[in-house]
């Protein structure tokens, strides 16, 4: 359990900051997101990242079970895949990015996911026994 209490928090926060930062500063995130597909070491680097970690936690934390401890294997699961994707083919994710840039509405409602998402799971690591 204190794995999962350490996610969480970890996790949690992040979402949450970042969820922030998209919805105060969406034109920024915006600019960074069409930088960003349109450099491939980045893309490559991001993959690895995404890769490590989700490898990480998947080794440490695959609970699957029937409570909140479950978003967390998940969310490893989806960072190893997304790490794959990245790394084995690299143009895939640009079409999906492109939307976000071009449409600001997906951008601040990916935003929201993320802060209401992050709020949720950090509810849960700081509330933790």
């Amino acid at each position: 359990m204190a794995i999962s209490l350490l996610l969480a928090k970890l996790i949690g926060a992040l979402f949450v900051v970042v969820g922030l930062g998209v919805l105060i500063n969406p034109t920024h995130y915006g600019k960074m997101t069409s930088h960003f597909i349109k450099n491939a070491e980045l893309i490559y680097f991001s993959g690895a990242i995404s890769f490590i970690l989700g490898l990480s936690i998947i080794l440490y934390h695959n609970l699957w079970v029937s409570d909140w401890r479950i978003a967390i294997t998940i969310l490893g699961w989806l960072a190893l895949i997304k790490g794959v994707f990245r790394i084995v083919m690299p143009t895939l994710g640009s079409e999906m990015a492109d939307l976000l840039v071009l449409k600001k509405h997906m951008l601040y409602l990916m935003g929201a996911i993320l802060f209401l998402f992050g709020l949720w799971l950090s509810s849960q690591g700081f509330s933790g026994p």
